[in-house]
């Protein structure tokens, strides 16, 4: 079953058909895609998949984490 929600990334009407974008590359029929599940979303996106739809990350500088690698 697709994910239809008009405001995924994968639906844009300027990425749909798109033959580049990673939900029309090898992955297109992977069921744990999230275009491929009906409550998939943007976070269930790879790092460069989210890069291919241009879709910013939050960035965290270093300085931010303590010694153990956690967020302060």
């Amino acid at each position: 079953m697709k994910n239809n929600d008009p405001f995924m990334p994968w639906n844009d009407p300027m990425k749909k058909d798109d033959p580049f974008a990673p939900h029309n590359g090898f992955d297109k029929d992977d069921p744990f895609k999230p275009w491929n599940d009906p409550f998939g979303q943007i976070s269930d996106l790879t790092r460069e998949e989210k890069r291919e739809y241009g879709i910013r990350e939050r960035y965290i500088p270093e300085h931010y984490y303590n010694d153990d690698g956690d967020g302060i």
